[in-house]
């Protein structure tokens, strides 16, 4: 197999522009904060709507100069929608791959906009780290390794009448260094003879705190966490990343990154900080419906993964409270032997679970609806209505409407070196009857299957619209709400709550 490069989306930055005059608006779709793939190519798509000159092309430069020009004319029905008297709002999207192997391993490109007056102005800069494949990192290492040579030997060659001088003077000064180094030695070592017969060494077992090994209980993290605010719950884990104990506490552990990346897209710092935007989200829904976390708090992930987000509520609910569950058993496994505190088991991909009634204040599936077949999601659906505690919340995310033209965009691309983009490039080829549906809250399901136990039966890529969550989820569960903000996360976020009494 042929290795491909990573690429790590360190950070996507939208620009301030003064004159308001400019722009409608617009947005980068993609790339997004955080990402991890393996090309050696970004792909950069969005939509950008001039107010006094209409925008032509997207100019992306690199240290002052121009790596391409993308021309601004993709269909973009979504921005017409929303702008429906702008004129060219049918046709303001904009899409292409960025090759970037031949810039620095860690590097900015600066997006900028082109108007028809050929006027210009910055609207993003988007900061990446690249990791070459072993064998261009050894070319550019040679490369650089030869340039290197290359100015040693200059160099020795313009100082050469003084190579053999400073050869003799420096073995001189060695000699010198070596024999007083030996007597300051021995002086050393008399001096620590008298001092260790006047004042024999104590031992002070206070000095460095020893690991706490939780086992099956986090009582030391709830411990060690009670008062701390989640932004510094957050840097404690990002320690973890690098050392198993911080502050004496043990922290839960992590699965190699390419084994991160295989499952989530990112690995590391970007994971979590995904992870706990969505903790977050979660905290926050909780507020608004009148409940907080306990430490008796009752909370099930749906799809846990390698516990990337289980990890953050250790927190806050005792280890014994906290249930993860997957339908693979190699992530449940992983989770048992890395994350260590809470209960995790694999489970079939359809219900019913061996919960019983009531049993859970917290349901939530993150990245999962997002991936399920329509009568597999609401089998879920039912099943969660059933072990939630009246008053419990159900907290889900799904793919949003834009995920439909981006797979639109990645068709017209001559060549797409991502596996995940070739895939979607197969899916929902008839952009605007999908676009139709989702409009008209109809459920949108492309079966890909997702290796392993993922089977195309019942796992796919699924977009479904808040039309059809306020249809058809609330047989079962009270709407909560249906947000979108990629700046938070990349997906559309669902929340519904058991009703208290009787429906």
């Amino acid at each position: 197999m042929t290795e491909q490069a990573l690429i790590e989306i360190l950070d996507v930055a939208a620009l301030s522009i003064e004159d308001s005059g400019l722009l409608w608006g617009y947005n980068i779709d993609s790339p997004r904060n955080n990402l991890q793939f393996e090309t050696d190519k970004i792909f950069v798509y969005g939509w950008i709507l001039g107010k006094k000159n209409p925008a032509v092309a997207i100019k992306v430069t690199s240290g002052g100069q121009i790596i391409q020009q993308i021309a601004t004319n993709n269909p973009r029905p979504d921005v017409a929608k929303i702008h429906s008297k702008v004129a060219g709002s049918e046709n303001c999207g904009f899409s292409a791959e960025v090759g970037v192997s031949e810039l620095p391993e860690e590097c900015e490109l600066v997006l900028e906009a082109v108007f028809s007056d050929q006027s210009s102005v910055p609207i993003a800069v988007v900061r990446f780290r690249q990791k070459l494949p072993r064998l261009k990192q050894i070319q550019a290492d040679l490369k650089r390794s030869r340039v290197r040579l290359e100015q040693i030997q200059s160099e020795l060659e313009q100082h050469q009448p003084f190579l053999h001088q400073t050869q003799k003077q420096s073995q001189q000064l060695n000699s010198e260094k070596y024999h007083t180094g030996k007597q300051l030695q021995a002086i050393a070592t008399m001096n620590l003879s008298a001092e260790l017969a006047n004042h024999p060494l104590k031992t002070n077992s206070s000095a460095k705190p020893e690991a706490v090994a939780s086992k099956s209980t986090n009582a030391a993290i709830l411990t060690y966490g009670s008062g701390m605010s989640d932004r510094q719950w957050l840097d404690t884990l990002l320690q973890s990343l690098d050392r198993s104990v911080v502050d004496g506490i043990e922290m839960p552990g992590f699965p190699p990154e390419e084994l991160q990346r295989q499952f989530v897209g990112m690995s590391g710092q970007q994971a979590l900080n995904e992870a706990f935007n969505f903790y977050s989200e979660i905290k926050r829904h909780l507020g608004k419906v009148g409940l907080k976390l306990e430490r008796d708090s009752r909370i099930l992930d749906f799809g846990s993964g390698w516990g990337r987000i289980i990890r953050f509520f250790l927190k806050d609910v005792g280890a014994e409270n906290l249930y993860g569950i997957d339908v693979d058993s190699e992530m449940t496994d992983l989770c048992i032997n890395t994350v260590r505190h809470g209960n995790y088991s694999a489970i079939k991909p359809l219900p019913p679970l061996e919960f019983s009634e009531g049993s859970f204040d917290i349901v939530y599936a993150y990245s999962v609806f997002s991936h399920l077949a329509e009568p597999v999601h609401i089998k879920w659906v039912e099943e969660f209505s059933r072990i939630l505690k009246p008053g419990g919340i159900f907290v889900a995310t799904t793919q949003a409407r834009s995920f439909i033209e981006l797979c639109r965009t990645l068709r017209n691309q001559s060549n797409t070196s991502n596996n995940w983009h070739h895939a979607l490039a197969h899916s929902f080829v008839n952009t605007e009857a999908a676009l139709a549906d989702y409009d008209s809250g109809k459920f949108l399901y492309s079966a890909t299957g997702g290796g392993g136990p993922r089977d195309a039966s019942f796992y796919g890529e699924a977009v479904i619209p808040q039309k059809y969550v306020e249809r058809e989820w609330t047989k079962y569960l009270d709407f909560c709400d249906f947000t979108y903000d990629p700046a938070i996360i990349p997906q559309s976020l669902i929340v519904m709550q058991k009703p208290i009494g009787d429906r």
